[in-house]
């Protein structure tokens, strides 16, 4: 694929050489000081050790940075890129990704952990169809506060699903999580116009441009903390964010209509959902009826709108939540 120019902190840039067989392992942080070192040890300890570990540290005053300068003096693979200020994630990735010069690419949050085979398990995916544009895992899910783990799977890429089928799941697995094949990266670049959650327009963008691979081990750990971006954001910015990828979808893929409705619906769901849980059956209301206006035939968003009427929280008892995730990511069609 012809690589074209991007754009990183407003500026036009050239494509990074590749570098046949290196993986660029993309660390992006903002205040993990407390966690990037055992993150960065998840990736000196793959078992494929052709890497190119690159820190991009944005703005963090609880020394973050100092904890990544210090690793790398001792590994000549570790990048450390300091902003001087905070920019923002979508920012802060796209500096990273203008550093990469593997012919692989792999995000992995600041907070995030990765098994020792992970690299190695997903390069032998994509190394044998070259058709594959990115490669999943499965995820276990950890918890700082103790909280039991629990793994989450994507079933669309499980089962080498289509790309309609990877937009209309809306919400896929954590991008630490994946590797890319650079050449089928779009620009390079995560989209400026999304401040918080620009990480799905990405993805879909990559899965366009090729198919979707999967190793079925969780082989990433995803941390829940109070740190998290979409702990500390989010509800209204990720339903906003995700709401724009999908506009900006329709404009470039209007073969990609049908899906992106489903996709719109299930992230109002979503959203009411976690309303829901936090007990404001008024807004969890309003995500439904939205929803339902998206796709007026479906029965699942009139489903749930039931539900905030009566002021039901399906997560309301620790017994019900195991069983309540797997009938709604069902119900859902995740």
């Amino acid at each position: 694929m012809r690589m074209r120019d991007r754009s990183v902190n407003g500026e036009r840039a050239e494509p990074a050489a590749f570098v046949p067989g290196l993986v660029s392992a993309l660390v992006p942080t903002y205040e993990q000081g407390a966690f990037v070192r055992e993150t960065v040890a998840s990736i000196q300890a793959q078992t494929y050790e052709k890497l190119q570990i690159v820190v991009a540290d944005d703005g963090s005053t609880d020394g973050t940075a100092d904890v990544v300068a210090e690793l790398a003096r001792d590994d000549a693979r570790i990048e450390l890129l300091r902003a001087p200020v905070n920019c923002g994630i979508t920012v802060n990735c796209n500096t990273a990704l203008a550093a990469a010069r593997g012919e692989f690419v792999a995000w992995l949050g600041g907070d995030d952990l990765w098994l020792a085979t992970k690299i190695e398990k997903q390069l032998g995916v994509l190394a044998s169809d070259p058709e594959v544009a990115l490669v999943g895992t499965d995820v276990e899910v950890f918890f700082e506060d103790g909280t039991a783990p629990y793994t989450v799977r994507c079933p669309v890429l499980s089962r080498g699903g289509t790309l309609d089928e990877f937009v209309r799941a809306s919400s896929h697995i954590p991008t630490s999580s994946f590797m890319y094949r650079r050449s089928a990266m779009p620009d390079l670049a995560f989209d400026p116009r999304l401040r918080v959650v620009s990480d799905w327009l990405f993805n879909v963008e990559c899965a366009a441009c090729g198919t979707l691979g999967y190793v079925p081990e969780a082989l990433t750990r995803y941390r829940r903390w109070a740190g998290n971006v979409t702990a500390a954001g989010a509800d209204r910015a990720w339903l906003d964010d995700r709401l724009i990828s999908t506009d900006i979808l329709l404009a470039k893929y209007p073969r990609l209509a049908p899906a992106l409705m489903v996709a719109r619906m299930n992230m109002l769901l979503h959203a009411g959902l976690r309303h829901l849980r936090d007990g404001d059956f008024e807004a969890a209301g309003q995500r439904f009826r939205a929803a339902s206006r998206q796709r007026p035939a479906d029965p699942r968003p009139r489903a749930l709108l039931a539900l905030a009427r009566l002021r039901v929280d399906p997560y309301a008892s620790e017994g019900l939540r195991a069983a309540g995730r797997k009938v709604l990511a069902l119900f859902l069609g995740r």
